[in-house]
């Protein structure tokens, strides 16, 4: 009978314990980030001193081509390591567990064959699980290879579950750099076989030359610092693993590319040569990143993005998958407004894969409204994932950040701001593509009639998640 009491009392104290441990996880994950970081004085100062553009007759180091077609984006991720001689440095969201994953660990094996030093460093949470973690761990044993996690999940810091890194970025020999907002993920790089919505993305490929008449630093110094910084932090661990004394691993991955390139040719049409000729002439490029650390961060992108857009004189163009209604970030629209015309694209209810960040948006749209921006929804069966903008014609920035309560507190996150009107133009004109698959939302929150553009229909079972997604998000938009 005692031993009965005795298990009795166990279980229900092993219950309670459970209880607050579950009570002490969802309070540590949510209050912290209840009121949003503002930016210290000594980092405002330090970004309104930032120069972001220089006179028209300088020259750079940098080139710049916009990477836009799912196809050039897989093939040019090819060609950098490829021709990659000495380093390769990769930061990454996520890594899918599909054949364009394997593919592109496959050709990273090759270079480290032949001595290219590779490191990678990924997300902890999202790629937790899976095949991919297990090859991730075979690669690390590779002499040349070391990949490191970001935030390794630990429970007892509820309120580092949410840090994420979002950031994509690679980084061949300090010469070439490709930054922008694609996943390895085959949704993103449309390959043969391939029969579902596609998410369309954008990158810029920087290449840095020897013509320059200014001492402007190159991206690619910038952001080398930058994934060094990532690569030191105190929040990024090394993958480690047991030995693979057969090296299964890696020959399975290396035939996998082997295999990909002969069922995916597209991929392997152009040559690094190819894209350099696409570049063209910048005068300056500044990164943008937000803090590294894992707890709620001060928002250094946003900071600088929404100053940049507020001393805008003309015309802004913003591409984004997202935007949550953020108080800050609606703040800063109107203000954009007062001094310039703000066109906003993003998705529609029937081209999003995205359902809190959509819901938030959906039915908070009049607040957009009233912003004074134009907005414009895609139409289409595929969605929209880059994120971009053009500034009078003249400053085009490209990278990961969304607009959202997350790109802005949460994640990190990295941004270029290319200054070049040739650049500008060409982004311009990317983004038009969008634009004229879109239909504008009028100031009565319904959409405007468009004869060139058929609003898609929206099954019911779309609009119900929907709306109760909204219903069951609304109190933690902030972490959206």
């Amino acid at each position: 009978m005692k031993s009965f009491f005795t298990r009795l009392l166990s279980a229900k104290l092993i219950k309670q314990i459970s209880i607050l441990f579950l009570f002490y996880f969802f309070l540590g994950a949510i209050i912290p980030y209840l009121f949003p970081s503002k930016i210290n004085d000594q980092k405002k100062q330090e970004f309104n001193k930032t120069q972001y553009t220089s006179d028209k007759n300088i020259i750079g180091p940098d080139r710049v081509c916009i990477i836009e077609s799912p196809k050039d984006a897989f093939n040019v991720r090819l060609e950098i390591i490829r021709n990659a001689e000495k380093t390769l440095d990769i930061s990454s969201y996520k890594f899918k567990d599909d054949p364009c994953t394997e593919a592109f660990l496959g050709e990273i094996l090759n270079a480290a064959d032949r001595g290219v030093e590779i490191r990678i460093v990924f997300n902890s949470f999202i790629n937790f699980a899976g095949k991919v973690k297990h090859e991730m761990k075979k690669l690390n044993n590779h002499p040349n290879i070391e990949c490191k996690l970001y935030n390794q999940i630990n429970l007892l810091y509820p309120w580092r579950t949410h840090a994420m890194l979002h950031d994509k970025i690679i980084i061949a020999d300090d010469s070439m750099l490709l930054m922008g907002g694609r996943n390895f993920d085959k949704r993103h790089f449309d390959p043969n076989g391939y029969d579902k919505p596609i998410t369309y993305d954008r990158e810029v490929f920087v290449w840095k030359t020897s013509i320059s008449n200014t001492n402007n630093i190159s991206a690619i110094e910038q952001t080398k610092n930058y994934v060094n910084l990532l690569w030191n932090s105190k929040d990024s661990s090394f993958y480690k693993s047991k030995p693979d004394k057969n090296n299964d691993i890696y020959l399975y991955l290396k035939e996998c590319a082997n295999k990909y390139e002969i069922k995916n040719p597209q991929f392997y049409e152009k040559k690094i040569a190819d894209y350099k000729k696409q570049t063209m002439e910048t005068s300056r490029i500044t990164l943008l990143h937000n803090p590294i650390n894992t707890s709620k961060k001060e928002p250094w992108v946003a900071y600088q993005l929404l100053s940049l857009t507020q001393n805008a004189k003309q015309k802004v163009l913003l591409q984004t998958p997202y935007a949550t209604a953020n108080r800050e970030l609606l703040r800063a629209f109107k203000r954009t407004t007062e001094n310039s015309d703000l066109y906003i694209i993003t998705n529609s209810m029937a081209s999003t894969p995205n359902y809190p960040a959509f819901s938030n948006y959906r039915f908070q749209r009049q607040k957009f409204i009233k912003t004074g921006a134009n907005i414009y929804e895609l139409q289409s069966k595929n969605s929209n994932h880059a994120k971009s903008l053009v500034i009078d014609d003249r400053l085009s920035i490209v990278g990961s950040f969304n607009m959202d309560g997350r790109s802005m507190y949460i994640d990190t996150e990295t941004m270029l701001v290319i200054d070049s009107p040739a650049v500008a133009k060409e982004l311009t004109n990317c983004m038009t593509v969008f634009f004229e698959k879109a239909i504008e939302v009028g100031e009565d929150n319904s959409y405007i009639e468009n004869t060139k553009v058929e609003k898609l229909p929206v099954s019911f079972a779309k609009k119900m998640i929907t709306t109760l997604t909204f219903v069951i998000m609304r109190p933690i938009q902030f972490l959206l």
